[in-house]
């Protein structure tokens, strides 16, 4: 997951002054300078830095807060060094947070360092964590160009930690669940008013596993939607959906850049798919053209799926069929990037009926967010797709309050949306001083 260079900075970085962590030898501590102490004004002599996150883990109010021995600026050019937060899912339930570190004025500089939280950490913990990696990874570039009066190293019994303590190695771990992990939820709404009310109950759980070579889940899920609407006349409408899907996968690692996957779906599909049942039966296989090891930062995979699928229709399709088998096969090739400058995802997914290349789904989905000079942000997203596979549409038509209310699905052969905008930032490129009163404002 991280080169040997990367593997060896962590190492000593932890070992030097990981006690904010509590699983070291040393400590790293801020000085607090005059500039630091009630002056309305940014310090000149500290290192400027900037972060770049989105998401879980980005509440950059409480890193500036914690961090206060940098001057945190708005706009990277004026950063010496930028770091870039992006998160990712562990099987357990936690997180893993990775954070890469850029500088211009070092060859060879740049950097990453990572975070694990826990399944059973808080939010408010999972960024205490964060804080501690991005301090630890700016005083080393504060000390690398220059900045040695702002850190400082205390042994950890200086700071009454047990120099015992340590992190546990995987092999002492006696996991009685096998890294298998759980979840069951369940949730209820219930509103109305004077002419409308609605009541709706969800269910879901889930059951996976995963290994640098095998990863498998068992994956449910059901809904019930009740809801009566007056019409104009005085008359009620009443309506009741339900659906409900079970998942299987298990995919397997073939090498550094293959994967394998068999998949399966059994499902009740909510009513305006017109099915009573569907099965799938699902083998794949994908193509990653970096490691998969590097998702979090830049990924571009090619997956190639034929899938066996069976439909009982509650009504007479446009094609008459009230039952079918059919064989599909799909091709997606889809590319993410996440960089100082922003982020970039595009996709295409083309897919058919075997024997039958007149049924067929066609789809190009994109999106980017991106720096376009100091200060100013340009995000656009999109979507258009071309689409005759819809064999599950009732020939007896569609009404326009099922239409409406979406319980039933009207033929249609194209889709499209786009969204985009832009913001431009000026002003001071200093952003030190938290103020939570008013609610921030």
């Amino acid at each position: 997951m991280v080169n040997e260079r990367g593997r060896s900075l962590c190492l000593c970085l932890r070992l030097a002054l990981s006690a904010v962590v509590g699983i070291g030898l040393a400590a790293v501590t801020p000085f607090q300078s005059a500039a630091q102490q009630g002056s309305d004004a940014p310090a000149t002599d500290r290192l400027n830095v900037f972060l770049e996150c989105g998401g879980r883990g980005c509440d950059l109010g409480f890193y500036q807060d914690q961090i206060a021995w940098v001057n945190w600026v708005s706009d990277p050019t004026d950063a010496d060094v930028q770091a870039s937060l992006a998160a990712a899912a562990l099987p357990g339930g936690g997180r893993e947070f990775q954070i890469d570190f850029a500088v211009t004025d070092i060859e060879g500089g740049d950097d990453r360092l990572f975070y694990r939280s826990s399944s059973d950490d808080t939010f408010q913990e999972e960024i205490e964590g964060i804080a501690t990696i991005l301090s630890i990874g700016f005083a080393r570039y504060a000390t690398l160009v220059g900045f040695r009066q702002f850190v400082a190293v205390r042994s950890l019994e200086t700071i009454g930690i047990d120099a015992d303590e340590r992190v546990v190695d995987a092999q002492e771990v006696d996991d009685p669940w096998n890294l298998w992990v759980f979840t069951v939820g369940g949730s209820g709404r219930f509103s109305g008013s004077q002419t409308r009310k609605s009541e709706r109950l969800n269910a879901n759980f889930s059951a996976r596993r995963t290994t640098p070579t095998w990863k498998m889940s068992f994956v449910g899920a059901g809904s019930i939607l009740k809801r009566d609407i007056e019409r104009s006349d005085g008359s009620i409408l009443s309506t009741d959906e339900r659906d409900w899907r079970f998942n299987v996968g298990v995919t397997y690692t073939l090498a550094e850049h293959w994967s394998v996957d068999l998949s399966s779906l059994s499902s009740k599909p909510h009513p305006r798919f017109n099915q009573n049942f569907r099965g799938d039966l699902t083998p794949g296989i994908e193509f990653s053209i970096f490691p998969y090891q590097e998702a979090t930062r830049r990924a571009v995979t090619l997956r190639y799926t034929v899938a066996f699928t069976y439909r009982n229709y509650e009504e007479i399709t446009i094609f008459g069929k009230l039952e079918e088998a059919v064989w599909e096969e799909e091709l997606r090739l889809r590319a993410t990037m996440r960089q100082s400058w922003g982020e970039a995802s595009a996709s295409i997914n083309t897919s058919h009926v075997l024997g039958a290349f007149d049924k067929h789904n066609v789809a190009l989905v994109g999106g980017f967010s991106f720096r376009v000079v100091r200060g100013l942000r340009f995000n656009a997203s999109g979507n258009i797709s071309w689409v005759t596979d819809q064999l599950y549409v009732s020939s007896r038509g569609v009404s326009d309050e099922e239409a409406l209310l979406r319980l039933r699905t009207r033929r249609s052969t194209f889709n499209k949306g786009l969204n985009f905008g832009f913001s431009y930032q000026f002003g001071s490129i200093f952003n030190n001083t938290v103020n939570n009163r008013f609610g921030g404002r």
